[in-house]
């Protein structure tokens, strides 16, 4: 990372920290991730326990989006690799979904139900534990006319 780059990605993070508690941390944050790693939207959900996620914040625009998420947050969220990365206690990481996924997720019953409906091709989750039964997860999302995230891409998160 060069100076110029550096400096920039310092004043980021110095506007994302004075956002905290307010409305403007999330798409802060996002568009801070962004600097990193180019991504179309963001969704951010909370998970606690065994209940349905809670959605947190949202840069996504499409039917799925405009609905908040209500067929994730009713019944799909069950069947997200991320959600089961959860329920397993994975600590704090980041996860690319192809990763995280069964083999065919392209023919997996969360894809065809319900995630290509999305409109994206590939999801980064960065997983941020918070306590033993709490894990809130920013999500970095690309289209489906964009490529899918390289591994190198998402080790500039690490």
């Amino acid at each position: 990372m060069s100076d110029r780059d550096l400096s920039t990605f310092v004043h980021g993070c110095a506007d994302a920290m004075a956002g905290i508690g307010g409305n403007r941390f999330w798409p802060r944050l996002t568009a801070l991730l962004g600097r990193l790693v180019r991504h179309h939207s963001s969704v951010v959900f909370s998970y606690t326990g065994s209940d349905p996620p809670v959605f947190v914040f949202g840069g996504l625009d499409s039917e799925v989006a405009r609905g908040r998420f209500h067929e994730y947050r009713e019944r799909a969220y069950l069947l997200d690799p991320f959600y089961d990365r959860f329920r397993a206690g994975t600590a704090d990481a980041v996860h690319r979904l192809r990763d995280v996924s069964a083999d065919r997720f392209f023919r997996s019953v969360y894809f065809r139900q319900y995630f290509r409906k999305t409109g994206l091709c590939d999801e980064v989750g960065i997983f941020c534990r918070i306590g033993d039964e709490r894990l809130i997860i920013v999500s970095l999302m690309r289209r489906i006319d964009e490529p899918a995230f390289a591994r190198a891409e998402v080790r500039k998160i690490l």
